[in-house]
C-alpha cells in the first residue's frame, strides 16, 4: 500500500502523463497507467490490503493447473458451485437431495452416460435455486441467468451454456425451449433433474424405494423416434403422496407435448 501511495505522488508530481517518467514502464501503457492506479488504490482501501504479490504465471498456466486439478479430484469447477449455493443463500442440504435423486433417475434413463455428462447434470441440480435469492416467482429463469452470465471460475462458456439450459428447463413449461435447445440439449438430463425436483417437493429425504423408471420395449420404433417410457411407482406410495402423484401426471403431459409418451403405472 506504500507503494502505491508514493506512485501516486509521482502522478500528482509530474502534472502530466506526458512529463511521467517511470523506469519500466512501456509508453503504450502510459494512457492507461493513471486508470490503473487509481482502481488500484480503490481495490486496495476498500479491502483493506495492505499489500500483494507479483506472479510470472499467466492465463496459460492457470488453464494448466485447471486441467491438472481435474485429474487430481481438485476440480475448480467443484469449488465454484460450492461457493454459488452459499454466495446466494441456497438451501445446500435441497441441493444435494436434488443432485442425488437426478443422478440416480438419470442412471435408469442413461446407463451409459459419460462422467462428465453426469457432472453437468449434478452441478446443474446443485445450482437449480439459486435463483431464489433473487425472487420466487420464476426464481428459475433467474437462476439460469446467473448460471449463463456470471464469473465460473473453472466452467467453460460451453459448459456454461448447457448449465444454463438445464437450470431453466428443470420446472415450468418446456415450450420455452427452442427447437435448438431441444436437439443440443440432453433430454433425459432434462427429465431425471425435473422428476428430482418434483420428487423432493416437500424438501425431505425420499425413499425412492420400487420406484423405477423404464423405456417399453417396442418392436418396431421408427428412426429418430421416442421410445415409451413408463413411471413406475407403489400404489401405496402414491396414496400416501397424492400431491406428488398429481404433479408427475402433470408432467408426463407436459412431456407429451414434446411427443414423448411418458405413462405413470402403479402396480399394487
Amino acid at each position: 500500500m506504500h507503494g502505491l501511495r508514493e506512485l501516486r505522488r509521482l502522478f500528482v508530481r509530474a502534472g502530466n502523463l506526458n512529463k511521467l517518467r517511470l523506469e519500466g514502464l512501456k509508453p503504450d501503457r502510459v494512457p492507461v497507467a493513471a486508470g490503473g492506479l487509481a482502481i488500484m488504490l480503490g481495490v486496495f482501501e476498500e479491502l483493506g490490503i495492505e499489500s500483494m504479490e507479483v506472479t510470472d504465471a499467466a492465463l496459460r498456466l492457470g488453464v494448466l493447473y485447471d486441467l491438472l486439478g481435474r485429474e487430481q479430484s481438485q476440480d475448480m469447477r467443484e469449488v465454484t458451485t460450492q461457493q454459488f449455493i452459499q454466495r446466494y443463500g441456497a438451501d445446500p442440504q435441497q441441493a444435494q437431495r436434488v443432485s442425488a435423486l437426478a443422478l440416480q433417475l438419470y442412471a435408469q434413463l442413461r446407463p451409459q452416460a459419460s462422467e462428465a455428462e453426469q457432472r453437468l447434470l449434478r452441478w446443474a441440480a446443485l445450482l437449480h435455486e439459486i435463483g431464489l435469492s433473487i425472487s420466487h416467482s420464476a426464481y428459475h429463469k433467474h437462476s439460469a441467468y446467473i448460471v449463463a452470465n456470471a464469473d465460473m471460475p473453472g466452467f467453460s462458456r460451453g459448459e456454461q451454456a448447457t448449465l444454463a439450459q438445464l437450470v431453466l428447463a428443470h420446472t415450468g413449461k418446456l415450450k420455452k425451449l427452442s427447437a435448438t435447445d431441444l436437439e443440443s440439449l440432453d433430454l433425459e438430463a432434462v427429465m431425471a433433474l425435473r422428476l428430482a425436483v418434483i420428487l423432493a417437493r416437500n424438501r425431505a429425504p425420499v425413499d425412492l424405494d420400487g420406484l423405477r423408471l423404464q423405456y417399453q420395449q417396442t418392436g418396431v420404433r421408427l428412426p429418430g423416434a421416442r421410445p415409451a417410457l413408463d413411471v413406475v411407482a407403489p400404489r401405496r406410495w402414491l396414496k400416501a403422496n397424492p400431491l406428488t402423484e398429481y404433479s408427475l401426471r402433470q408432467e408426463a403431459a407436459e412431456w407429451a407435448r414434446l411427443n414423448w409418451n411418458v405413462a405413470l403405472h402403479s402396480p399394487s
